[in-house]
């Protein structure tokens, strides 16, 4: 119905300018579309070629004083999916910079508590909130990596508040069957704390009074697999202790 060509000189035109100065009310005041019928095709398609192209296919700026207004909103029915609502798909190299990201989030505001830069609320699922898997090609780089900067920061790296009535819920679950060459989890604080009552791990418990329970604070199983007499594996193993002139 509309077929646009621009020419390879017209680097000045537009193919459509719409300026609006109206106190507009009605939804889809600039484009509205309304299906009733099963289109099995893109609503929009589009297609870039070879060219090095520098610009965005799509640039908003919300200015500062549309603060009520998103740039995006997506209102699902639900229903048994079978495709991604949002869906990125990249064989992208990078540039080893942050700003080749395939998603990129940069927040300079001071937000309030509660006013977040990613949140997730959900009810009822079964499924993962966040799930990442590898696949065939081996990763160097880590799958969450969280860097404080060179600034006075007092909030937590990771925070985990389970509800009271989530009683079999576990806070940290990790399950290893590999032969491992480097430590399953590793702790470093060399920092050299001069406060009091400053720990590399705190462990704090509380139990009530039932009928002959057993709990651990700290419960360490361990199956030697070692047979020769200098196969050795620890418990705790407690080493490189230098006193320095303190009481270890």
């Amino acid at each position: 119905i509309i077929d646009i060509t621009m020419e390879a000189g017209a680097t000045d035109a537009q193919a459509i300018v719409v300026a609006n100065a109206a106190a507009s009310d009605q939804a889809g005041w600039l484009m509205k579309v309304d299906t009733t019928g099963i289109f099995t095709t893109n609503m929009f398609d589009i297609d870039l070629g070879a060219q090095a192209s520098t610009g965005d296919i799509m640039n908003v700026s919300m200015g500062s004083t549309n603060i009520a207004g998103g740039v995006l909103v997506v209102a699902d029915a639900g229903g048994a999916r079978t495709d991604a609502l949002i869906d990125v798909t990249s064989a992208s190299t990078g540039d080893g910079t942050d700003a080749s990201a395939l998603l990129q989030l940069n927040s300079t505001g001071v937000l309030l508590s509660g006013s977040h830069i990613l949140d997730i609320n959900r009810s009822g699922a079964a499924s993962n909130a966040i799930d990442i898997t590898t696949l065939t090609t081996a990763s160097a780089g880590n799958l969450i990596d969280l860097n404080f900067g060179a600034i006075l920061d007092t909030g937590d790296a990771i925070n985990i508040a389970v509800g009271s009535t989530a009683v079999g819920a576990q806070a940290l679950v990790v399950t290893d069957s590999t032969i491992k060459t480097a430590d399953l989890i590793s702790i470093t604080a060399d920092g050299a704390t001069v406060a009091t009552g400053i720990d590399a791990l705190s462990i704090a418990m509380t139990t009530g009074d039932g009928t002959d329970p057993t709990n651990s604070a700290l419960n360490i199983a361990i199956t030697p697999g070692g047979t020769a007499a200098t196969d050795i594996m620890n418990a705790i193993n407690i080493a490189n202790i230098t006193a320095a002139g303190t009481t270890n």
